[in-house]
Parts: C-alpha cells; sequence; structure tokens
C-alpha cells in the first residue's frame, strides 16, 4: 500500500530493472522507503528544482531544449560520418549510404540520415518533432560542400 505504481525504470531498462519480477520491484521501492529521507536529499541534490521567475515560460524552456537537441543532433551526424566513426559502421549500411551519396542530392542524403537517426534512436533525435529534425537538416545544410566532401571520402562505393 502507498507504494509507488509507475514501472518506469523497468519499462525503461532502466536501473538493472528490466526483467524484475512485481515483488523484485516492490522490494526496491521498500528499501528507497526505510531510507527516504537520504533517498531524497540525494535526488533533489543531483536533480534540482529551478527556480522559476515571472519571465519564465514553457514556451522559451522548449525552445531551450529544441535548440540543444538540434546542437547535439547536429554534431552526432556530422561526426557519423568521420573516417573513425565509418569503422563502426555495418559494410551494408556503408554501401548504401555510398550510393545514395552517388544518386541523390546532398539535401536528401542529409535526410535520410536525419530520419534516419531518429528511427534509430540515434544522437538524441528519437522523440524529435518534425520542426526539429528539420532544424537539425537545415543547419548541416549550411556547411553542405564540407560534409558532401567529407561523406563521399570516407565512404566510398564499392
Amino acid at each position: 500500500e502507498g507504494l509507488m505504481k509507475d514501472k518506469g525504470s523497468r519499462d525503461g531498462g532502466f536501473h538493472g530493472l528490466k526483467d524484475c519480477s512485481e515483488e523484485v520491484i516492490n522490494k526496491v521501492v521498500e528499501g528507497l522507503m526505510k531510507d527516504k529521507d537520504n533517498f531524497r536529499t540525494l535526488a533533489l541534490k543531483n536533480f534540482p528544482l529551478k527556480e522559476k521567475d515571472d519571465n519564465d515560460t514553457k514556451e522559451e524552456e522548449s525552445v531551450e531544449v529544441s535548440d540543444e537537441v538540434v546542437t547535439k543532433a547536429v554534431a552526432g551526424v556530422k561526426g557519423s560520418i568521420t573516417a573513425s566513426a565509418a569503422g563502426y559502421w555495418p559494410e551494408t549500411a556503408k554501401q548504401e549510404f555510398a550510393k545514395k551519396l552517388k544518386d541523390s542530392s546532398i539535401e536528401e542524403v542529409i535526410g535520410w540520415l536525419v530520419y534516419g537517426a531518429k528511427s534509430g534512436g540515434h544522437h538524441g533525435l528519437k522523440d524529435a518533432s518534425d520542426e526539429i529534425l528539420k532544424k537539425v537538416i537545415a543547419e548541416i545544410m549550411k556547411d553542405s560542400d564540407k560534409f558532401k566532401q567529407e561523406a563521399i571520402k570516407n565512404f566510398p562505393l564499392n
């Protein structure tokens, strides 16, 4: 009674709880509840509440989060085509990418990579909106010639 019924850690696979039974989950929660004051102190220390002032709005926070996601995703996508990263790609994916480079416009190639990153859960794009994905594509397109040269050099068509 009174235990949390949200199984986010288990369902998300966090904290090693993914395949745990209800009984194990309840024991973990009971253990945390026995030391709840210490748990609360640690939680608030590591996840502080942001003090809101009168000028804060949800929209501003959302724009900040959006910009952060875009920045990280752009760096991740650009990083994924470097010579060192190319070594981690499966050979079939390398060839598919090389063919795409040969047969499509650079904007289509970048879009293909960005939307592929979303579907694969890469570069922080798993839950990204179309608006964010378009911002990532637009940002990479600003330096599309360099991007294309790097991609062609590191992903030759066999």
